[in-house]
């Protein structure tokens, strides 16, 4: 404090770079809680100090005359200090031109994107300028660059969820070249930033997980089960030996966070999971759970929920570990708590599984139920669902589409399209007691060998204890025909040839035909909005 007030009283007389330093000196000692032995109290006095927003506003005032080192300093101070001066930050960013870009390293230049995505702070053009410099001299020597200035920039490009185009591209390829080079959480923050900016860059991930197995010592639990998370979000699926990696490093210490995060990861995979490779997290979990712990949210316990009746595990343990997290969370409902939208489709989710493995001991109970199924009623209602008029324009049957609209939430279960064995006139034999449900597969549903996985195949299961026909259509394949009336015909043809439904696709493509012959003017009367899944 005494250095600020120094400063304060003096501000005429100092440069901006002897403010920076100083800001940055006061900065780590707040850092390393070096004040007394309440750092929470000092930090807090510090952070609402006059003499604080002097010097950053003097900084400010003068920023014409910041150099890269003085810039990053700044930055990084403010972000230690969690303070968001943003007129005085969006000043300084301003001054950020050639000459300064020119005169700071690699490290300044990552830190003064790390210091923006830390301070929520997107300052327009001259964040791309930053990373555009950075990349440059990733270009032009790799060396140059230290993995931790490279993970430090991408991590604050996706905080802030901005993609700077190519420079962007250029750093993440410095990340893969480079890997074994880069220290295991920085390799998460980087998984994190791509999850963040929805870039499913394969060859990282590829590079990430061959460091997760032959480095999994250096991994902690939180690492390995961050980098499965943000492959999850993004629908990429970790090979096999990744899994059995992550499953030896997590553990004791982990938060109910990431136990969460890690087992809805693992369900997706839906291979390479027994048991016994679950219990330590579960381990992890009760210590949160104890009097005294780190606690948990609603969210983190209904994916631990949803997970065990995803992967279908038939364990005592598991079972009475989901039976206490579902007490525990109408508990916190009776408290005033309200669960998240994401939080009660988990549950929902999962007590259609475990009812359809016969374990009606572990349903919601009623009003929670109750509460979980309006809110994904809702849900649905907010949804535009154009997969079901694209089928039913395809089927030719009016009555098609009020049938599915009404079929969509069948009691747990939601179909993205039903088509009900009245409509389709189909015979008993192939298809269902109710007929066909049409499930939307997306690109991570599937293995290397086509079969379906995760949460997908447990829906399926779903389908067929509630007496549907599962058929299933791939997202990737549907949209890619979009405008193609006869290559969307072909596609529900063989998804419904097993039972016995037939299209006459040939139909749809003399239409086609005729649909030109009468000129540019004419326009289909088939919806193709593509599919959102």
């Amino acid at each position: 404090m005494e250095v600020l007030t120094v400063c304060d009283d003096h501000l005429e007389d100092l440069s901006v770079v002897n403010l920076a330093t100083a800001l940055g000196r006061v900065a780590k000692l707040l850092r390393k809680g070096t004040y007394g032995g309440a750092p929470r109290a000092v930090r807090q006095s510090i952070v609402n100090s006059q003499a604080l927003k002097d010097v950053v506003y003097a900084l400010a005032d003068d920023a014409e005359n910041l150099d890269g080192r003085s810039l990053s300093s700044t930055l990084w101070a403010l972000a230690i200090m969690r303070v968001r001066p943003l007129k005085a930050v969006q000043q300084m960013m301003e001054a950020c031109d050639k000459d300064l870009l020119t005169s700071a390293s690699a490290r300044d230049l990552s830190s003064i994107i790390w210091g923006l995505g830390s301070l929520y702070a997107h300052p327009g053009p001259q964040l791309d300028d930053v990373a555009s410099e950075l990349a440059a001299r990733a270009q032009a020597d790799p060396h140059s660059i230290a993995p931790q200035a490279c993970s430090m920039a991408l991590w604050g490009l996706g905080r802030l969820e901005h993609d700077p185009g190519p420079a962007l591209d250029v750093l993440i390829d410095h990340a893969v070249e480079h890997a074994a080079r880069y220290k295991p959480q920085a390799l998460t923050n980087i998984g994190h930033c791509l999850a963040l900016l929805k870039r499913p860059h394969a060859a990282f991930f590829a590079a990430a997980q061959q460091q997760l197995v032959e480095r999994a010592p250096e991994f902690a639990g939180r690492d390995a089960s961050n980098l499965l998370a943000s492959m999850q979000r993004l629908g990429l699926r970790p090979d096999g030996a990744a899994v059995a990696a992550a499953l030896g490093v997590v553990g004791p210490g982990m938060s109910a966070r990431d136990v969460g995060v890690t087992m809805q990861a693992l369900a997706e995979v839906g291979e390479n999971v027994h048991s016994e490779d679950l219990y330590p997290m579960l381990q992890a979990l009760e210590s949160c759970l104890r009097p005294g712990g780190a606690g948990a949210n609603v969210i983190d316990l209904a994916m631990v929920v949803w997970s065990v009746a995803v992967m279908g595990l038939d364990d005592a343990k598991l079972l009475g570990m989901c039976r206490k997290l579902i007490g525990r969370i109408m508990r916190a409902v009776e408290r005033g708590t309200e669960p998240s939208e994401q939080s009660l489709r988990c549950l929902v989710q999962a007590q259609t599984l475990f009812r359809a493995d016969g374990r009606e001991d572990l349903d919601l109970p009623s009003p929670l139920r109750e509460q979980a199924i309006g809110a994904w009623m809702t849900a649905l209602e907010r949804d535009v669902r154009p997969l079901e008029r694209q089928v039913a324009d395809i089927l030719a049957e009016e009555a098609l589409a009020c049938e599915t609209r009404a079929s969509t939430l069948d009691g747990l279960l939601v179909v993205d399209v039903a088509i009900p064995r009245d409509v389709l006139g189909a015979e008993e034999g192939n298809v269902g007691e109710r007929g066909i449900a049409i499930e939307v597969v997306p690109e991570a549903g599937v293995d290397a060998e086509g079969a379906l996985v995760g949460s997908v195949r447990a829906k399926l299961r779903v389908m067929e204890y509630a007496g549907w026909s599962p058929a299933t259509l791939l997202a990737s394949d549907w949209a890619a025909a979009a405008g193609d009336d006869a290559a969307r015909a072909q596609l529900l043809a063989d998804a419904l040839a097993p039972f016995g439904v037939e299209i006459d696709v040939e139909a749809f493509a003399e239409g086609d035909e005729d649909e030109e012959d009468e000129g540019e003017d004419s326009e289909s009367d088939v919806d193709t909005t593509d599919i959102e899944v």
